[in-house]
């Protein structure tokens, strides 16, 4: 039981740090992805009113 506990604790903070670290990740890349997905959004209209 014991075990499992400190198991469990390391394993909150392991998550916390991981999610926080994956967090700061996304946001630098977010900026990035929502240019490429705008263009490609614009671009799929585009084709599909021209179509």
């Amino acid at each position: 039981m014991h075990t499992n506990l400190w198991v469990s604790f390391f394993e909150m903070i392991f998550c916390t740090q991981g999610c926080v670290y994956i967090h700061k990740l996304m946001k630098e890349k977010t900026k990035y992805f929502h240019r490429l997905f705008m263009k490609k959004i614009d671009g799929l209209l585009l084709v599909t009113l021209s179509g």
